[in-house]
């Protein structure tokens, strides 16, 4: 396991970063020859996969892809049983050339598509009667991507919505939807999502956007694009509508992790369940995430808690209700096996303790999950909120 800080933070983002193309092969045998056209993995080579990640926490940065050159690489349609005896999807690689990031499924959307078919409470709990079509719970994958996590969600029964912001994976992900829609009864979409729509609610943020980057070029912009490849933009008559909001391998940027939470907020319902699953390249970015998530209301522990948490972000006695776990071995973890060799669970902790397991697991991966309590905090107490955190 990786000892508590042991990657430099800016050498962590570096190495993990789209731009370096980095990747691991996933399956059983990693000295077999490449797939052509298509790849099929196993339930059980996906989680031999992720027990390898466990003593290798390192390999949650790269991608799971056979090939991931600047110059495109191979563009395989990758099928994935999520557990033994099905069902099984299948996500749709893109050129890294036309897609910039999320061209490849990453380790971290892997732990979370199985996790969302192994782990009966998550997916459960997020089930609302009427939420959607015949009842069926209405997902929301964010920064899809690829959309691995998103077509297991569908697979599973719910409604499900992919959004991205890049003009090469809105065009993949409609050709997928289109592919998938007639298989079930679920419902599978996919629509535009800027999280930078969210940034007005930060005033006096200190997050520095990249404008050289694709992702960054604007509301309106990113709007237009996604409309040139036939996909519109996720409606404000949805807002807070979803019954489970997760992502998976999303933090790059200082402004990922402050708008992220604000997102997740915008559209989870009162009553919903949340999943994040994340590499961890920079520990203060992590950290800086955990805490607007508690600060928008997403980890507080009792329903009571919501304008009482809203004010002591960033104290030492705010609680949250959330559950994790760790990509490591906790026993032999040097921070889990002073914690008890186990420290994975759901219980209601104190913030500074989550900041000790993101800094402790630095160079790992997280993931995280939990609900939202069913009052809304107001807009003006949630802006507030953001501008305490970033006054910090």
């Amino acid at each position: 396991p990786t000892a508590p800080r042991e990657l430099p933070a800016r050498r962590a983002r570096a190495c993990a970063h789209p731009r370096a193309c980095t990747a691991v092969r996933l399956g059983m045998d990693d000295t077999a020859p490449l797939a052509s056209g298509r790849r099929h993995v196993s339930y059980k080579e996906a989680s031999g996969f992720l027990r390898k990640c466990r003593q290798r926490p390192e390999r949650m940065r790269l991608l799971c892809s056979t090939s991931a050159s600047r110059d495109g690489g191979d563009r395989l349609a990758v099928s994935v049983e999520l557990r033994e005896g099905g069902p099984v999807i299948e996500a749709q690689e893109i050129s890294m050339k036309d897609g910039w990031t999320g061209c490849r499924f990453s380790p971290s959307a892997l732990w979370l598509s199985l996790a969302l078919a192994n782990d009966s409470h998550l997916l459960g709990a997020a089930a609302a009667p009427g939420a959607g079509t015949a009842g069926r719970p209405r997902a929301l994958e964010l920064g899809a991507g690829v959309a691995l996590a998103g077509l297991a969600a569908q697979a599973l029964g719910c409604d499900t919505t992919v959004t991205d912001c890049l003009p090469a994976q809105l065009r993949s992900l409609r050709s997928v939807c289109e592919r998938e829609q007639p298989k079930g009864t679920s419902e599978l979409r996919v629509r535009c999502l800027d999280w930078q729509e969210e940034a007005h609610r930060l005033p006096g943020s200190r997050c520095a956007v990249d404008p050289g980057s694709p992702e960054n070029h604007g509301v309106e912009a990113t709007a237009q694009a996604a409309l040139a490849v036939g996909v519109e933009r996720l409606a404000a008559e949805e807002h807070r509508s979803f019954d489970l909001v997760f992502a998976s391998d999303v933090l790059y940027e200082e402004h990922h992790a402050a708008l992220l939470p604000l997102v997740m907020e915008r559209w989870l319902r009162p009553g919903g369940r949340w999943a994040m699953a994340l590499a961890i390249r920079d520990a203060d970015m992590m950290v800086a995430f955990v805490e607007r998530l508690h600060a928008v209301g997403l980890l507080a522990a009792e329903e009571d808690e919501l304008e009482e948490a809203a004010r002591k972000v960033g104290e030492q006695e705010a609680d949250c209700l959330v559950s994790w776990e760790t990509i490591c071995v906790p026993q032999l973890c040097p921070f889990c096996s002073c914690n008890g060799g186990q420290i994975s669970g759901k219980s209601k902790v104190s913030l500074p303790f989550l900041r000790e397991v993101v800094v402790a697991h630095e160079g790992g991966a997280l993931l995280l999950h939990g609900r939202r309590p069913e009052p809304l905090l107001l807009e003006a107490e949630l802006a507030a909120a953001a501008c305490q955190g970033d006054s910090r």
